[in-house]
């Protein structure tokens, strides 16, 4: 099941403690919240070419990641400490290795019979 743009906002403004356990998010907070994020991934989406095209369609398996990044990013603009570089690219390492497509099956092998000759060199004389 994949999160929505409500869950992502949501999560980011209780990790902001903008809001708390079980009390409602004002509106203009929740709006500045929803552009940030839309800016935010279209800036990753751009930038590190990630496929994640619909806020609405955000795959279980990066969202919390996702959030993490996102309270990274906007959270000097909500009284926390403004995130270094290095904690910025790392979370960007966990979101692509997360969405890297899986690896292709084990590549195929050559037939040893024509990679070479297990008795040694080829002997022109007896033909093989």
């Amino acid at each position: 099941m994949s999160k929505t743009q409500t869950d992502i906002v949501n999560r980011v403004a209780l990790d902001l403690n903008v809001m708390g356990l079980g009390q409602g998010i004002e509106a203009e907070v929740e709006a500045d919240i929803r552009t940030r994020v839309a800016t935010v991934l279209a800036e990753l989406n751009a930038r590190l070419g990630l496929y994640i095209p619909d806020l609405d369609d955000t795959p279980d398996e990066v969202f919390e990641t996702f959030c993490d990044y996102i309270k990274k990013r906007i959270g000097d603009g909500y009284g926390r400490p403004a995130a270094t570089e290095m904690e910025l690219l790392a979370v960007e390492a966990r979101i692509k290795q997360i969405l890297r497509p899986p690896g292709s099956r084990k590549s195929l092998t050559i037939d040893p019979a024509l990679t070479g000759y297990p008795r040694g060199r080829f002997n022109f004389n007896r033909g093989y």
